[in-house]
């Protein structure tokens, strides 16, 4: 059991890192002009990262407990077009 916990983690944290590189290098691509950053890039991919390296890392689990483990670790983001608003917002405001 020990053991399995410490591949849980490797995978885990191996498919976030390699999620928030690729973010920094691609994400900016895929977000809206207005909110594009390396910052931003990073903390979408790792968002995303997360739930996948969650998935992945739950999967010996099973697969119904690795599907809801996703589906729960995504429903946070319903919130992202919100602070991306308010961190617009925020910016158009020290700029004026």
């Amino acid at each position: 059991m020990k053991l399995e916990m410490f591949w849980f983690g490797v995978i885990d944290n191996g498919v976030l890192l390699l999620s928030m590189l690729i973010g920094i290098e691609v994400g900016e691509l895929l977000l809206p002009k207005k909110y594009r950053s390396s910052a931003a890039a990073a903390a979408i991919s790792a968002f995303f990262g997360n739930a996948i390296s969650d998935a992945v890392a739950g999967l010996p689990s099973g697969i119904t407990t690795s599907l809801w483990v996703f589906c729960g670790c995504l429903a946070p983001g319903l919130a992202i077009p919100l602070f991306l608003r308010r961190i617009n917002n925020n910016v158009k405001k020290n700029n004026s």
